[in-house]
């Protein structure tokens, strides 16, 4: 296929795709488009919309549109492919995502447009970078004691309760190692074996009092590859002899 340097005058005219040879494309040769809001790494794999259009190259004869999709490491992290007969000049383009496969962080969508005239010579142009945001889900941490005054000697209960963000809203964060942590001079320092959440998320523990004084608990759950951590606010529990 034969690549013209410059497109006839009044193919030119009716498109809008003036390029000279040598120079960077017009203004009008760059007025399409793609952009992503910025979204959810959901634990399986989905498809994340993307809008875009072609802008002047609407009006070419033919037209297609490759999306590149940089990922935060530099490389290829997928694409999508538009053409005009199967795609209009403007709508939705998709990339796929697999969550705990693929990493958060920054993505780049890079395009290219190629626009033929009547006699198929093509101009070819690069749309403008445009860049969104893909964060894991997150989880939340609660922890309550019972009761919240005692004795030196006596036994306190705390339970934990672990969410996860989901599509449409948190749900339990079952089958998952969280610990129990309390405040020593200072430091947050593990109590006792971490322990699984059940089928509701909640974990339990029992700590017994050992010396008068204010005694510190929070409950922390950790991060894992499709989910960022959390720490619960922390319960106090006064003891006296």
């Amino acid at each position: 296929m034969k690549r013209a340097v410059a497109v006839a005058a009044s193919t030119a005219i009716a498109s809008g795709l003036v390029l000279v040879a040598g120079a960077a494309p017009s203004s009008a040769a760059t007025t399409g488009s793609a952009r992503a809001a910025s979204g959810v790494l959901w634990d399986d794999c989905f498809y994340h919309r993307a809008s875009y259009s072609v802008g002047a190259a609407a009006s070419a004869e033919y037209w297609n549109l490759d999306l590149n999709l940089i990922g935060p490491d530099g490389r290829n992290a997928g694409g999508d492919y538009l053409f005009q007969g199967t795609d209009p000049a403007s709508g939705t383009a998709s990339f796929y995502f697999c969550g705990g496969m693929d990493r958060p962080g920054t993505y780049k969508i890079r395009g290219t447009i190629t626009a033929y005239d009547a006699d198929y010579n093509e101009t070819t142009y690069a749309i403008p970078t445009s860049s969104f945001t893909m964060r894991q889900p997150r989880t939340t941490s609660a922890l309550a004691a019972k009761p919240k005054k005692t004795r030196v000697g006596k036994v306190v209960r705390l339970t934990g309760t672990s969410k996860v963000e989901r599509p449409n809203g948190y749900y339990a964060l079952t089958t998952t190692r969280v610990r129990l942590q309390q405040k020593v001079n200072g430091t947050w320092r593990n109590v006792k074996a971490a322990e699984y959440t059940n089928y509701a998320g909640r974990t339990a523990f029992r700590v017994k009092a050992k010396k008068k004084g204010t005694m510190s608990f929070r409950l922390r759950t950790p991060s894992s590859s499709t989910e960022t951590g959390s720490v619960s606010k922390v319960v106090k529990v006064r003891v006296r002899r």
